[in-house]
């Protein structure tokens, strides 16, 4: 019953954009914050690098989530798969979006948008990946 509903398949993607948002519902936690952070373990020079980074890789599995949310058994070489990945991505990108103006109104935060082109690039590379895999599992079943 729950399968069918959809509340098992959405379970990952909706708690994992809670943790996000959660984590980013956090006051005062910076570019700064982090640099001194990082500085700790003698990172602090790469700050920006790995904050980007962060970003790219937790949105990139958003959209793996979203996209097994809405995948149901689709062969990868019909335009439906397409479909389904480009509307993964668009559900993706929205909460990147609303995440960024989220972080907007919290105190000690800022709205950067060039983080939801970070998130975009991990997005795009979450569900490439994804599509490189299951025409790769495809061919080793043939």
């Amino acid at each position: 019953m729950l399968a069918r509903s959809g509340v098992l398949r959405w379970s990952p993607a909706v708690l994992w954009y809670g943790l996000i948002f959660s984590l980013t519902a956090l006051p005062g936690t910076d570019g700064e914050s982090t640099r001194s952070a990082l500085s700790r373990f003698g990172l602090g020079d790469w700050n920006a690098l790995l904050r980007s980074m962060a970003h790219v890789g937790v949105f990139g599995l958003l959209a793996v989530f979203v996209w097994g949310a809405l995948h149901r058994g689709l062969d990868p070489r019909r335009p439906d798969a397409s479909r389904t990945r480009r509307r993964a991505a668009l559900i993706a990108l929205a909460l990147a979006a609303s995440d960024e103006l989220h972080q907007g109104i919290v105190p000690g935060r800022h709205a950067r948008w060039i983080d939801v082109g970070y998130d975009a690039l991990g997005i795009v590379v979450g569900l490439a990946a994804v599509a490189w895999l299951w025409r790769w599992l495809l061919r080793a079943e043939a």
